[in-house]
């Protein structure tokens, strides 16, 4: 009895690891997107204004 116990205490401290862990790497896997994005827009932002510069020069 005390040793199924110790396993289920064993098993639900690996679930909450394994969730832990999935979480991290979720809020990773956002917050890289998110700089992606950012990156994209910025590049996106200057390039128009480099052709709106030639276009008008």
């Amino acid at each position: 009895m005390l040793y199924l116990l110790f396993l289920l205490a064993h098993l639900f401290a690996a679930l909450i690891f394994i969730g832990t862990v999935f979480f991290e790497v979720l809020i990773l896997a956002a917050s890289v997107l998110l700089h992606l994005s950012l990156f994209a827009h910025m590049v996106a932002i200057v390039l128009l204004a480099k052709s709106m510069f030639y276009l008008s020069g």
